[in-house]
């Protein structure tokens, strides 16, 4: 179903596509030729209720001008939805019949704009219906997209209401690009609030506080958990408070909540859980103290048992609350899950805070250290993959990154796994298999050598081979200086190259003082023909910064919830307002988050498109409850310097040519030899495959056929892998999207292409003979609108 069915389309004439001339029937809104879409069709239309009052286009908006703030004609094709209600209106017809000239630049428009092509500005005086308008106070731009609702369909806060008027006011700037806030003001004080009536309640009845949202039953343990070492949980567990627990200190601390200021990374002990992931961010966070501040809201011992805790989960800061109930066996009365040594709370606080925030303890097996820093400092976390051919001809280039990472005070954690060494050389050389430690430093020796300091959570099974604790080879002076306490628990050294060649990941958390962030919550679009769900984010750079950009998702840790994510950063093309040169971009992977290389932003506006194909055209499988319960996309957006952002409106053609752009810059050429058509293919920086083919001829048609021999382990978004299509003239086309299913598994992928070129002159064919012959070459057809408005040929620019 086209989005715009429901709108009563009084224009009866055919309209001519403005890039290949076609002339279309009035229902039809993608041109049958080249898929471009009407000029009209922009964006859904509003339906604006009648009433007796009507203000001038002008006064209208002025209201958009300041919500959109935009000097490109981007803006323009967003409000060409109005054309339509505005067309309907008698008193405007004669605005449309001839040609206009432009009072600002003179520029002689035509008769159906309602912007300046050159200069943006309005046409005049124009009559729309006047109504009531929904306006975002969180994301801004949403009101025109919103009528009738009581909450943003995409940020989820509460609208206020605006009653468009027509008064000598109407013109002045009233509202500004919002800075979106990096906790949510309100829930952080509803939580607050909460926190406050269960510790009163507490207090005036003498009770311990029991989280019932997060009860003492099998339901918040989860299900399949067991330990590295083969031990399984107990079938019966009891949940007790510090008071009850022994501990291996016995009585020779009180509890608290921290044991001073001096926190040590030996106060981790890992249990059963597979988290060391988490555990070793969180002994690396031990060297900050004022980031676990940060987490606990509560830094106190609880008689009462009620804790307050923050934590960014999924990109999104979440206040949570918690009793300090601990599961324990039951026999010996100590901790099942994490300890924190010295009868610390902190540790066993923030898994248990973690635990509930994704549904039970199970959920936090298996992960990276980069999700632990993400939620524990929310800064961006840069994962390095040590087998790229970068880092394996020349590890100089990796260690200076290290060097230069820890200079800067940056967070590290690392993790062991290289595929072609098996499990017993592992052991053998005292190291663990997929398994996360922490990073805590780096040396260079008088002889040259480089090592690295490393800890294993489990504050056991470390390095024993060459500087390690017992090595004889050690020159005493630099043993002492790189070890002053002797043997710690769980701590080691080791050669960097023995680190590289056991060692497969390093996590780097960009951890910066008095940097700024933004984090905005979208929908996962499944269907680029949705303008309700396509959006585009602004940014508009003041002051030249250094800035960061993360996509992530929700509910990461859900079983087989990862898709892909891409997000790719823009410059504005200031000659037709889509996007231009790219600044920074992310890798596609399956991953719960990714995130950019820091960047420099000149003063200027920018655009953020992001991606995710895994299941595109699939949006019937999502169930609408959960859609409207919250979003599945989070942009946060780091910087030294304030941002503004704003959540726009964008097309399915500015997507096609924001990823057409990317493929063109960083993919490689292909296929057979043509000077006139050009493929490109997208998968050094991939999850997947994607094809784009341009035809940069004038004037002759190319027929593209790719035969897909082989494919496994690969989600496509068209019906069937083998396709053939037709390009027209100075034309690009995404051939296919190819999107790796399950993260764990290596894909491939076989295929040849062929191109042949036909050469059609204007006007031998009728107008529907031209749609049959458009139609009857692409095989799969795109009759379906969620794959035209991605697999359709689209002009080049």
């Amino acid at each position: 179903m086209y989005p715009n069915n429901h709108i009563n389309f009084e224009q009866t004439n055919e309209w001519s596509c403005p890039f290949c001339t076609l002339l279309n029937p009035p229902n039809v809104f993608i041109c049958g030729a080249c898929g471009s879409n009407t000029p009209n069709l922009g964006m859904r239309v509003i339906n604006i209720n009648n009433s007796q009052n009507n203000l001038t286009l002008s006064t209208f908006t002025s209201k958009l001008r300041n919500i959109g703030k935009t000097t490109s004609s981007i803006l323009s094709h967003n409000i060409n939805k109005l054309q339509r209600d505005i067309f309907s209106n008698n008193s405007n017809r004669e605005f449309f019949e001839n040609n206009w000239k432009c009072k600002k630049c003179t520029f002689i428009n035509v008769g159906s704009r309602i912007y300046c092509e050159v200069c943006n500005d309005d046409r005049g005086v124009l009559n729309i219906s006047n109504g009531e308008y929904n306006i975002c106070s969180n994301c801004n731009f949403c009101e025109i997209y919103n009528f009738g609702r009581k909450y943003c369909s995409f940020c989820f806060s509460k609208l206020s209401y605006i009653n468009e008027v027509n008064n000598s006011d109407s013109d002045k700037e009233t509202s500004t690009l919002l800075e979106y806030e990096s906790i949510t003001l309100e829930q952080s004080r509803q939580t607050k609030d909460i926190y406050k009536n269960i510790y009163e309640d507490c207090i005036k009845n003498n009770v311990s506080f029991i989280d019932d949202s997060f009860p003492h039953s099998k339901k918040s343990i989860g299900e399949h958990i067991t330990s590295s070492d083969g031990r399984k949980i107990p079938n019966k567990i009891v949940w007790l408070r510090p008071a009850q627990i022994f501990t291996k200190d016995g009585c020779r601390y009180r509890w608290a909540v921290f044991r001073d200021n001096n926190l040590l990374t030996t106060d981790i002990e890992q249990g059963l859980l597979g988290n060391c992931w988490f555990l070793s961010s969180l002994a690396v966070c031990t060297e900050r103290f004022e980031i676990l501040k940060k987490i606990f809201i509560t830094q106190e011992y609880q008689h009462n048992g009620i804790y307050f805790l923050s934590l960014c989960i999924d990109g999104m800061w979440k206040s949570i609350i918690v009793d300090d109930f601990f599961p324990c066996f039951p026999e010996t009365q100590c901790q099942i899950f994490a300890i924190g040594r010295r009868n610390q709370l902190w540790v066993p606080l923030i898994e248990k805070a973690f635990a509930k925030a994704y549904g039970n303890y199970a959920n936090l097996s298996a992960g990276t250290s980069a999700e632990g820093f993400s939620a524990l400092t929310g800064c961006p976390t840069q994962q390095i993959d040590l087998r790229n051919e970068m880092y394996i001809e020349c590890s100089d280039i990796l260690w200076a990154k290290i060097i230069s990472s820890k200079e800067a005070g940056f967070l590290m954690g690392c993790s062991a796994g290289n595929q072609f060494i098996n499990e017993k050389e592992y052991l053998r050389v005292g190291l663990q298999k997929q398994h996360g430690y922490s990073f805590l430093d780096t040396a260079t020796l008088i002889n040259g050598t480089k090592i690295v300091k490393l800890r294993n959570p489990w504050g056991k099974f470390v390095w024993n081979k060459e500087y390690s604790d017992n090595w004889k080879g050690w020159n005493i002076n630099e043993k002492r200086r790189l070890m002053p306490n002797g043997t710690e628990a769980g701590i080691f050294w080791m050669p960097f190259d023995s680190f590289c060649k056991y060692f497969t990941i390093i996590e780097i958390c960009k951890i910066r003082n008095n940097w700024k962030e933004i984090r905005i919550p979208l929908k996962r679009c499944y269907d680029w023909s949705n303008t309700f769900q396509l959006k585009t984010i602004k940014i508009i750079v003041t002051e030249d910064t250094e800035a960061t950009f993360v996509l992530h998702q929700t509910n990461s840790r859900s079983k087989n919830s990862l898709h892909d994510l891409l997000i790719i950063v823009y410059e504005e093309n200031t000659l037709y307002g889509g996007p231009g040169n790219i600044v920074a971009y992310s890798e596609q992977n399956l991953l719960p988050f990714v995130v950019t290389e820091d960047v420099f932003l000149k003063s200027g506006i920018y655009f953020v498109t992001y991606f995710s194909f895994h299941d595109y055209g699939n949006e019937f499988k999502i169930s609408q409850n959960d859609t409207n319960k919250k979003c599945d996309l989070i942009i946060s957006i780091h910087s030294s310097k304030t941002l503004h952002a704003s959540v726009v409106p964008a097309s399915f053609l500015f997507y096609q040519r924001s990823l057409a752009n990317f493929i063109k810059t960083y993919g490689i050429i292909e296929g057979p030899s043509n000077s006139n058509v050009i493929f490109y293919k997208m998968q050094k920086t991939s999850c997947g495959v994607i094809t784009y083919v341009e035809n940069i001829d004038k004037n002759k048609y190319a027929f593209v056929k790719c035969n897909v021999s082989k494919h496994t382990n690969l989600l496509r978004t068209r019906q069937y892998a083998s396709t053939h299509d037709i390009i027209p003239p100075c034309s690009g086309m995404i051939i296919h999207v190819f999107t790796q299913m399950e993260p764990s598994q290596s894909y491939s992928l076989e295929y040849t292409l062929k191109c042949s070129m036909q050469y059609f002159q204007k006007g031998m064919l009728g107008k529907d003979q031209y749609s049959n012959l458009i139609n009857n070459h692409n095989n799969p057809d795109l009759n379906i609108l969620n794959l035209r408005a991605l697999h359709s040929p689209f002009p080049i620019l």
